[in-house]
């Protein structure tokens, strides 16, 4: 089955979380999504196992696939950042989001970049483009709200139908690895 039965643009945004702070130059809709279920759940774990279930979600369908390889190359060591789902930043910032990645995508970061004066690495974002119609792949970018585009790739989605939803050989390894560094 389809995500959604369809599929739809998406992004993932990374902010280190020594950097998560610079959100508070925003005038916001909401707190971050972990702040706000810090205030309802009294173990950081559970808030942290709540999260992970965003990610999750990504992961299980296979349009979030292409994650398995996009990821890694996002950041160095994904530890350092939140997690925050494109669908939630945009909520938390603008006050509204329908699942729609090109609402949250390149333009806000353009958007919030100036107020919040991320130092290169500090953000990064992952979007990825719906799968098209009968298209064998799907396009992915990563932005750096310093830097901009930094890479550009694409994934074959025929061999991501027998891959595990989630992180193993290989793919496990790249996440431990983290970001290629230039030669």
């Amino acid at each position: 089955m389809r995500y959604y039965a369809g599929n739809w643009a998406y992004n993932v945004w990374l902010i280190r979380k020594d950097a998560i702070g610079k959100l508070g130059k925003l005038v916001k809709n909401a707190e971050t999504t972990r702040v706000q279920l810090g205030r309802v759940l009294p173990d950081p774990k559970l808030v942290d196992m709540a999260l992970s279930m965003s990610l999750a979600h990504r992961f299980m369908h296979l349009e979030g696939r292409p994650l398995l390889e996009a990821l890694p190359r996002t950041v160095d060591r994904i530890d350092d950042y939140e997690w925050i789902d494109g669908e939630m930043f945009a909520g938390m910032v603008i006050g509204w989001n329908f699942g729609d990645g090109h609402l949250n995508n390149q333009a806000l970061v353009d958007a919030i970049q100036p107020q919040c004066q991320f130092a290169p690495g500090e953000v990064r974002v992952l979007m990825v483009e719906s799968q098209p119609l009968f298209g064998p792949t799907m396009k992915w970018k990563i932005v750096d709200a310093a830097d901009g585009v930094l890479e550009e790739g694409e994934t074959e989605i025929e061999p991501m139908r027998a891959i595990q939803p989630y992180p193993t050989g290989a793919y496990a390894e790249a996440f431990v690895r983290g970001r290629p560094t230039a030669a």
